[in-house]
């Protein structure tokens, strides 16, 4: 028996070792789904023969988890994402600091300084917010190109478990 979790709804499936390979629709959400080859959980219950008696596709998918704790493909843009709300969180630190010298260092009439204060308060929002925006979109990048590299390992390693099984 092979036994393994819907992607969508998280139920355990369990068919039969001939139907691997093969797409059944789950009972639970009706997700179809492609049953995979025989997995770790099978085969570590139901195999005592050692490490070396493992399938093949246990080998592959412990390979692919070990290429997939390495570090970042993108390091500097991972260095930059924190680099931006450090930024961000030094121009909101600044403001109070203008406004005060504006406050008390200027020859400025009292709406002048108001004018200006609000007007630096906006300046300093528009640049927070622009910096926070900027390193989520990053951060969207990376998770975008993270995602597409774990699809294409995932289809190189099917494929491997495809030649493997013929």
């Amino acid at each position: 028996m092979i036994r393994f979790s819907c992607s969508a709804c998280q139920k355990m499936l369990q068919v039969e070792d001939r139907t691997a390979g093969r797409t059944v629709a789950c009972p639970g959400c009706g997700q179809h789904l492609v049953v995979p080859a025989r997995n770790s959980l099978d085969s570590d219950e139901h195999n005592d023969d050692g490490p070396s008696a493992k399938p093949q596709s246990v080998r592959w998918s412990r390979r692919y988890l070990s290429r997939k704790e390495k570090g970042s493909k993108y390091p500097v843009a991972r260095m930059l994402i924190p680099l931006q709300r450090v930024i961000a969180i030094m121009i909101a630190a600044l403001w109070p600091v203008e406004a005060i010298y504006i406050a008390l260092g200027t020859d400025f009439q009292p709406v002048q300084k108001i004018v200006w204060i609000l007007g630096l308060l906006l300046g300093h929002l528009l640049g927070i917010v622009s910096i926070l925006l900027l390193a989520e979109l990053l951060q969207a990048f990376l998770d975008i190109a993270k995602n597409t590299q774990e699809t294409v390992e995932l289809m190189a390693l099917r494929t491997a478990e495809k030649i493997d099984e013929d």
